[in-house]
């Protein structure tokens, strides 16, 4: 089976509409998504379409080739296809406290921003997979935390801050990129029954906590319609 590539930049909205029709013209199904590319840490920045760097390429880039590819994964799944949106999201979405709206078109510059910054954004990840079950039902839609896998991330951002984070979120042990794609892996392939649509999942397999404003339904509506709104600029069949 020939593997096909397409390039994507997700700090431009432009390019990931791009990359969405060049799919949509290649595909007629689309079986399993991962939408797990992402940045951690960065130094205050916009996007190429002027909002935070981190909340621009860690949910809104994922939020608008959704909304390119969803339309085609609910025909898959109508088709008696066993469709599943796989999230990635990280355990550090249970430190912030809710989105900054007012303030997401700016640098978001504050006291260790750029970590809050980072928990904002996985948030809207965990947030946003529960509003997709919730929609489609027919569709698998989860987030997964893949633990501390050994990559370059974060590098030279964290500091003594990603010592830490090592300890808590994997028991003092860090994982290879392999290990960290055990927990996406697991949701898209163990038996549809022994999942829950909508549920965020930690390494491997264990359905994990939500804090009260990740589980709130008010939360989840107005992060949705919020990205709609803003993605209505980007396409103008946006649903």
């Amino acid at each position: 089976m020939a593997l096909t590539f397409l390039e994507c930049d997700q700090s431009s909205l432009q390019s990931v509409s791009a990359t969405a029709q060049k799919f949509l013209a290649d595909f007629d199904s689309l079986d399993i998504l991962f939408a797990n590319a992402g940045v951690m840490a960065l130094p205050p920045g916009l996007s190429t379409d002027g909002y935070e760097i981190q909340f621009a390429t860690n949910h809104l880039a994922h939020a608008l080739l959704l909304q390119h590819l969803l339309p085609l994964m609910a025909h898959t799944a109508a088709a008696g296809r066993d469709v599943r949106l796989v999230t990635t999201t990280s355990s550090a979405f249970q430190g912030s406290s809710g989105i900054a709206y007012d303030t997401l078109k700016t640098t978001q510059e504050s006291f260790f921003g750029h970590f809050r910054r980072y928990m904002q954004s996985k948030l809207a990840n965990t947030l946003y997979a529960q509003k997709i079950a919730e929609l489609h039902p027919e569709i698998i839609s989860c987030s997964v935390q893949p633990g501390a896998v050994s990559t370059d991330i974060g590098s030279g951002n964290l500091g003594f801050l990603g010592e830490i984070l090592k300890v808590v979120g994997t028991r003092g042990r860090s994982l290879t990129p392999e290990q960290g794609a055990w927990n996406m892996c697991w949701v898209a392939t163990t038996a549809r029954e022994d999942l829950v649509n909508g549920a965020y999942y930690e390494p491997v397999g264990w359905r994990g906590s939500l804090t009260k404003v990740a589980g709130d339904q008010g939360a989840r509506d107005e992060l949705w319609e919020w990205t709609r709104e803003e993605l209505s600029r980007f396409r103008t069949d946006v649903w």
